[in-house]
């Protein structure tokens, strides 16, 4: 170095990397940069020499040219590893060569001193005071080496939460534990929270939220209402509301009296949410492990996923910078939403929302952690990761770029490449005016029909930020709409109509805006056949054809008009005659019809004669709920009661064979066979099952057929004893349910019925049920959880009838008919009906 004086050397001694210099610049800051012939680049800032070589990231350490671009950035000319680019204002990676415990960072906060903590997988907590690392593990007082969660309280306390060993505080001098031994709901604490009452609020891993006072812990699990168990993040509103994300049910919000839940029923786009954030706008921002990020605006949620920009739908850690800007770490990068676009989050048709940071743009590695993040006292963003700590100091790093100038290149057409400047004699077909310079395209483009397949190559001046480069493209006058944004620097049209387009390209990079679009207009002419010469010989041809055959058709229509005046009349006089006749059998078939429909409603009255009547069941029964609803007017189920010889109340609920007409004779035949049972002063319900089978069968055995009959029912019958407070019970194929404290106990049927059958010579068994106050007994047909209907037209099913019966067991009697016959309705709903229904429901007082 000469001063105008004397020189100065600068050899591998005074710390150049190496001693053969082949390219020497000053860049815009006043350091100079020396591209040496092995050593890589050297950068000496005027006090001491920096290396840059391929362990920093250099293609190759041979650098024969150095030049820096308009925008700071210094581009190195290598031999043999091509050309590499250096922004400056890249990330600044720290792993355990600079002195990390752990390169697995899963916490990280600033203390009030300016000292960063730390917390690592299995490296315990490193702080680092700007200089060097401290390392705190288990040899210095911590409970466990895992460190998911950090605090630092009002006092100045730090608070660890750990993986297995609770939580430990650090004074400045030494540390205390607090495991489930002290009152911990759970020793693996994923998230801490100071609220603004100074308690302390702990999210564990399966034991909900434990809050601490200073003196002792309140637990708050799902039995108190939170949504589930495992927490992984807390946050404190503005209002003082506070936000547990949950591993599985969604947010719950707690005021400080009761909890509201949030998950996917309420708009929330997955219900594993792993990072929380409140916007300068009052806005709830949660990341979720699978739904992308759903933004909540104190009354709807509005989600951003891969359709809308992101590369991965798992959000692990949100952060607003001081500028307003959101950074969200995912497993697939860091993405960046600038302030002016979260104003406009609400058009996002024409807005490109997310810029995204990668391996391309300086990040080591792409596996970040859970909440792992801090934006320091320094405007420094950290990231913690797999493979290392990430930090990003914004005072350096320029987010926004210049908007890309796009440009095209060339033109091919029919997949050929074309040479405007050169074009060959076959081609003189093709009519342009001129080609502009260092371009290979032609202005005022004229192409015949058959030439209608165009490639378009079009790329932009944006050399720092290439890979953030995308483009969209549309075709005015054969496009609606812009092509999705496409890192192809590409668009192929083919078989494209005749006629004048506008192409129109644009480009988007890293500043997340789109650039002005570049313009091409051409024109396609028509084959001879679609000229206008052509098109008005085609319409004189066309009337000429319509004029001969108008007449022609004019003539045959008043020819057969003449045949029909003749037919009309003889038609005529035919049907006359017949009218009478027609009219006649009419009154026959409504005659008919008033008899059958006379029968039919005779029939009903008989057969309502035989069912409980609402006397008897409100004699002896205190409230309970009948739901009958026959497929016809009269029908094969049923229901009945009666009073034994012992004081017990009898009720059945019954299916009989076949419904309409045939199935209420058979009940009929049911009904008076359990009668004949209990006259004889049969008191246990197996025995009057086995007895009515008994009798149906000796019945129907002169019915006519090969099989003596077989016909029979399906049927539950419960004696209740209220005064010892049980029932006895024998159920043939249909069910008992009784609920319970919000429980379903089902009494299983015995797998036969009623009547004629392979294993009719096995008597029913039956059994008893000891009753309580509040209790819920349920018998049931099959017909309503065989009948089809619902939107895709599929049966209701009987484990989903179960599951309603049980959902609305907290209603009154009167309310649940309700509800079940209005549930029925609907579910039918256009569908026909296709068995008889009969549901039943006696609540115990």
């Amino acid at each position: 170095m000469y001063n105008g004086e004397s020189f100065t050397h600068f050899t591998d001694k005074q710390g150049l990397s190496n001693n053969y210099v082949n390219s020497i610049i000053e860049d815009k800051n006043g350091n100079l940069w020396f591209g040496t012939n092995g050593g890589g680049v050297s950068m000496y800032n005027g006090e001491s020499f920096t290396h840059f070589t391929d362990k920093q990231g250099l293609s190759n350490n041979y650098v024969n040219s150095i030049i820096e671009d308009e925008n700071g950035n210094l581009w190195f000319g290598t031999n043999g590893g091509g050309v590499n680019i250096y922004n400056r204002k890249s990330f600044t990676h720290f792993t355990d060569k600079e002195g990390l415990s752990n390169n697995i960072v899963l916490s990280i906060l600033e203390d009030k001193s300016g000292n960063l903590w730390f917390g690592t997988y299995g490296g315990g907590v490193s702080m680092y005071n700007g200089e060097s690392f401290t390392h705190f593990t288990d040899k210095e007082g911590l409970s466990n080496n895992i460190v998911f969660s950090i605090l630092e309280d009002k006092r100045g306390n730090l608070w660890f939460g750990t993986g297995g060993g609770g939580v430990s505080m650090y004074n400045g001098e030494s540390f205390t534990h607090f495991t489930d031994k002290e009152g911990l709901s759970n020793n693996y604490v994923f998230s801490i929270l100071e609220d603004k009452s100074g308690y302390l609020w702990f999210g564990t891993n399966g034991g909900g939220v434990s809050m601490y006072n200073g003196e002792s812990f309140t637990h708050f699990t799902q039995k108190e209402g939170l949504s589930n168990n495992i927490v992984r993040v807390i946050l404190e509103d503005k209002r003082g509301n506070l936000w547990f994300g949950t591993g599985g049910g969604g947010v719950s919000m707690y005021n400080g009296e009761s909890f509201t839940h949030f998950t996917d029923k309420e708009g929330l786009s997955n219900n594993y949410v792993l990072s929380i954030l409140e916007d300068k706008r009052g806005n709830l921002w949660f990341g979720t492990g699978g739904g992308g990020v759903s933004m909540y605006n104190g009354e709807s949620f509005t989600h951003f996923t891969q359709k809308e920009g992101l590369s991965n739908n798992y959000v692990l850690s949100m952060l607003e910078d001081k500028n307003g800007n959101l950074w969200l770490s995912t497993e697939s990068g860091l993405f960046w939403i600038k302030q002016k676009k979260l104003a406009q989050i609400n058009d996002r048709g024409n807005t490109y929302l997310f810029n995204i940071y990668g391996k391309n743009d300086g990040l080591k590695a792409l596996n970040f952690y859970n909440n792992s993040t801090c934006l320091d006292s320094k405007n420094r963003i950290w990231w913690g990761s797999g493979n290392s700590l990430t930090m990003l100091d914004m005072n350096k790093s320029n987010a926004v770029q210049k908007l890309p100038v796009i440009f095209l290149r060339q033109l091919d057409i029919n997949q050929q490449f074309i040479d405007y400047r050169n074009i060959a004699e076959s081609l003189n077909e093709i009519e342009f005016k001129s080609v502009p310079a260092f371009t290979n395209y032609p202005l005022n483009l004229e192409l015949p029909y058959h030439k209608s397949h165009v490639t378009f190559y079009f790329s932009t001046i944006n050399r720092s930020v290439h890979h953030k480069i995308q483009y969209s493209y549309i075709m005015e006058g054969l496009n609606a709409n812009w092509s999705p944004p496409s890192h192809e620097p590409k668009a192929d049209y083919r078989n494209i109509p005749y006629g004048t387009y506008t192409f129109k390209v644009r480009a988007i990079g890293a500043r997340g805006e789109w650039s002005e679009a570049f313009e091409y207009e051409f024109t396609i002419h028509p084959p001879w056949w679609h000229t206008w010469w052509a098109r008005s010989g085609y319409g004189i041809a066309s009337l000429l054809l319509i004029f001969g055959f108008v007449k022609w058709r004019t003539d045959k229509l008043k020819k057969r008009q003449k045949e029909l005046e003749t037919e009309i009349e003889i038609a005529t006089k035919e049907i006359r005659e017949q009218k009478g006749v027609v009219e006649q059998q009419r009154d026959e078939v409504k005659k008919a019809h008033r008899e059958i429909t006379d029968s039919i409603n005779y029939a009903a009255r008989i057969q309502r004669s035989f069912l409980a009547t609402k006397e008897l069941l409100d004699e002896n029964l205190n409230e309970y709920f009948v739901f009958f609803q026959p497929k016809d007017v009269v029908s094969g189920d049923f229901y009945w009661g009666g009073k034994l010889n012992n004081g017990n109340f009898v009720m059945v609920n019954a299916d009989s064979t076949g419904h309409g007409v045939p199935g209420a004779i058979m009940s009929i035949l049911n009904i008076s066979s359990i009668e004949e049972a209990v006259k004889e002063g049969l008191t246990a319900p197996h025995e009057i099952f086995n007895r009515t089978r008994k009798f149906i069968i000796e019945r129907l055995k002169k019915d006519g057929s090969i099989e003596g009959g077989k016909d029979g029912m399906d049927a539950s019958i419960i004696c209740f004893d209220f005064e010892k407070n049980k029932f006895t019970y024998t159920a043939a194929q249909n069910p008992i349910w009784v609920i319970r404290d919000g429980g379903l106990t089902e009494v299983k049927p015995e797998k036969m019925p009623i009547g004629k059958h392979d294993k009719d010579n096995l008597p029913f068994v039956g059994g008893e049920f000891e009753i309580q106050k509040g209790d819920q007994v349920y018998t049931l047909t099959d017909g309503f959880q065989d009948q089809f209907g619902g939107p895709k037209g599929k049966k209701f099913m009987v484990k989903k009838m179960r599951e309603y019966v049980l959902s609305i067991s907290h209603l009154s009697m009167e309310e649940q008919h309700k509800q079940i016959k209005e549930v029925f309705t609907n579910w039918k709903g256009d569908v026909e009906q296709v068995d008889d229904v009969c549901v039943i429901g006696v609540k115990i007082e």
